[in-house]
């Protein structure tokens, strides 16, 4: 077996536009291994932002945020380790219908509080997506992959767009580096809250810049328009996260997870879970 950073190399779990991830064995623990391609790696501004998110997930320490346990370069090759997470994604138990809307309350309010705690800490963190919230094997949620976050109150650059189109916020999508904060990641779970309430993401488009111009001067259609099983409730929550004005929104993540757990309490289960294995 191939080793890397001390770790030895077990197989691939996952691959994306500038790296794979490996689960991999280091000192008897199992971990997983985040490796940046090579075609990325000579690019030094990627290599940095890189490097950055594992020294930005050094720096957290929280339940539902996936752990950093080393950053480094070994050769050419540049790599994370990472606590490793039995369960699925996030996104693959939504395509299961894994969990009722309550459960999906409770689960993207622990992922609230996540936030609510990097916010605490300075750092967005600019790509909350569906499957970048990892599932324990007993259902609890671990947030994952920080590469475009940033301290808060660090300039953008002019122009340029980093994160997933539809579930970006608003001042996400038009690059308004200096608009930036902790609202924007409240928008973004609000979207993905979105999604799992109405079967479907809030835009879509022909192309990114369609969907960019919409997520920048449309309104989603409500919730409710969508599938009319979702609850009222929920609705409204959804839609004031989702507000295009940063201060219409909940202030903060934490404001978020209690709105989402208040719900929750007096929400029934509509259909039994049923999580992947």
């Amino acid at each position: 077996m191939e080793t890397l950073g001390g770790c030895r190399l077990l197989a691939e779990i996952g691959r994306g536009a500038t790296g794979a991830v490996w689960k991999a064995e280091r000192a008897g623990r199992v971990v997983a291994v985040k490796i940046l391609s090579e075609r990325w790696a000579e690019d030094m501004s990627v290599s940095d932002r890189f490097v950055q998110e594992g020294l930005l997930l050094s720096q957290l320490d929280h339940p539902a945020i996936v752990k950093v346990l080393d950053v480094g370069r070994d050769q050419s090759r540049f790599y994370l380790v990472l606590e490793y997470v039995e369960g699925p994604s996030f996104e693959k138990a939504l395509r299961k219908r894994a969990f009722t809307p309550r459960q999906t309350a409770l689960v993207l309010a622990e992922i609230a509080r996540a936030l609510h705690y990097a916010h605490g800490k300075g750092i967005v963190h600019l790509d909350i997506v569906t499957g970048n919230i990892l599932l324990k094997s007993d259902g609890s949620p671990k947030l994952a992959d920080f590469g475009i976050a940033r301290l808060r109150g660090e300039g953008g650059k002019s122009g340029v767009t980093a994160g997933t189109p539809v579930y970006m916020s608003p001042e996400q999508a038009s690059a308004m580096g200096d608009g930036i904060d902790g609202r924007s990641d409240v928008y973004s779970l609000g979207a993905v809250l979105y999604e799992a309430a109405a079967g479907r993401p809030p835009f879509s488009g022909r192309s990114t810049l369609d969907i960019l111009e919409k997520v920048v001067k449309r309104r989603p259609p409500a919730p409710r328009e969508v599938d009319p099983s979702v609850d009222p409730g929920l609705e409204a929550v959804i839609l004031r996260a989702m507000d295009k004005n940063p201060d219409r929104r909940y202030p903060t993540a934490l404001a978020l997870a209690e709105a989402l757990e208040a719900w929750a309490r007096g929400a029934p289960d509509v259909w039994h879970s049923m999580l992947p294995t």
